[in-house]
């Protein structure tokens, strides 16, 4: 089961920064998450928000914004002054780290536009689509990256259970039929072992977000899914462990 550092590590260090990538890479993780959007002259950068209110106090949009004046702005200071002078990487810097035998995953943020310049990026700096899988929200994205990475791992992110109104069936067929590899689900779906079994009778894989706690990622865990996508890699991967050697 791949352990997958949410926006790096980032209960440790500023949010999908190459500081948080680093960290997550040294802290054993198996796979880095990260979010893209894309600049008003098109550069990919890694970035959750719409906007660097949270992170780096700048309201205007990023779509709004050039490269170079995102780039102006100090993303690490919100997390720790050690962290000051931290910037928004763009996304080729994020997969320039990625040590040989780990990957990234890419979540779209900014929707089918954006499919081929994430691709394009992959083929210039990642090599194999091996080292890469794209994520997505939106289902026509899911599809649209599939088709044009067929190599990479495409998983459709499915929100909280409070929020989604389809059934776990309904999901699973729609995965299906829309041919990507897997469902990259809230933590707080019930069953878990139903799900996974479901998913896997259906050849998707299950992914799950975002895993902070030992008890929600032993309980997936034993119940198969393929990865869990958290913000302290290091500290899970040692808490399943301690899990494991623990008498019962």
């Amino acid at each position: 089961m791949e352990i997958i550092a949410h926006r790096g590590a980032s209960h440790d260090a500023p949010e999908n920064t190459v500081a948080a990538a680093r960290l997550a890479w040294a802290q054993g993780a198996d796979a880095l998450e990260c979010d893209v959007r894309t600049t008003a002259d098109g550069r990919l950068v890694a970035l959750h928000d719409a906007d660097l209110r949270r992170v780096g106090g700048a309201a205007t949009g990023i779509a709004d914004l050039t490269w170079a004046a995102v780039r102006d702005v100090d993303v690490g200071r919100w997390k720790a002054e050690s962290f000051r002078g931290e910037r928004v990487p763009a996304l080729e810097e994020l997969l320039a780290v990625t040590p040989a035998g780990k990957r990234v995953l890419i979540e779209i943020k900014d929707g089918v536009a954006s499919v081929e310049p994430v691709a394009r990026v992959v083929e210039a700096t990642a090599g194999p689509h091996a080292r890469v899988a794209v994520i997505a929200f939106d289902l026509a994205v899911a599809v649209a990256a599939k088709g044009r990475l067929p190599a990479a791992d495409v998983l459709w992110i499915i929100d909280s259970p409070r929020l989604e109104v389809r059934t776990w069936e309904t999901l699973v067929t729609t995965a299906q039929a829309a041919g990507v590899d897997g469902l990259d689900v809230h933590c707080a779906w019930p069953n878990p072992a139903a799900a996974v079994r479901r998913a896997r009778e259906a050849g998707l894989r299950t992914y799950v977000w975002t895993v902070d706690t030992p008890g929600t990622a032993r309980r997936w865990r034993d119940a198969g899914a393929d990865g869990l996508t958290t913000n302290r890699p290091g500290w899970l991967r040692s808490k399943l462990q301690e899990c494991d050697v623990r008498p019962s």
